[in-house]
């Protein structure tokens, strides 16, 4: 019907990559409770203790484009990666240093889960009400990918209950 389709795999892969960690640092140095108190003319520091990034482990799923770029970055800000890949990529893993390790053990033992996976029949909820209690308590959750990684209910549940202490 001579319609143009282009795929440009790389597109955004700095954008989303920065945009993760945005949202990583905003709910690390709790920017959003900081905004709220000031604007209600609250200017104490009372519960806006933040937290370090340093030796935090972040867990990567998917490690293409976006999530090694977000590697990079956690690297740089000296965490500890663990990522899970279905085709794992060793090399890389090995030149950049992180590990490799299987989807329960990355959701156990990460402070922060970043998840950068397409929604597909094999990837679609797949942090949901059958896995999310299995998170570290505390814990982070961000989805820059697609919004069907995550199953709705169980995400508001895991904020509630303190299983994440937050999300974006």
């Amino acid at each position: 019907k001579g319609i143009l389709v282009s795929n440009v795999p790389t597109y955004g892969e700095n954008t989303v990559a920065e945009h993760t960690f945005a949202l990583i640092l905003s709910i690390a140095r709790n920017l959003k409770k900081a905004h709220f108190k000031v604007s209600a003319g609250d200017f104490s520091i009372k519960e806006l203790m933040g937290f370090d990034l340093k030796g935090r482990p972040l867990g990567v799923v998917g490690t293409g484009h976006i999530g090694l770029r977000v590697i990079k970055m956690a690297i740089g800000f000296s965490m500890k990666v663990l990522a899970f890949d279905p085709a794992p990529n060793s090399f890389l893993s090995e030149i950049l240093g992180f590990k490799y390790v299987d989807f329960e053990t990355l959701l156990k033992e990460s402070d922060i889960i970043s998840l950068h996976a397409p929604d597909n029949k094999k990837t679609h909820h797949m942090i949901n009400e059958n896995n999310i209690g299995i998170i570290k308590k505390g814990a982070i959750l961000i989805n820059t990918a697609r919004g069907g990684l995550v199953e709705t209910i169980a995400l508001t549940k895991a904020l509630d209950s303190g299983i994440l202490s937050g999300a974006g």
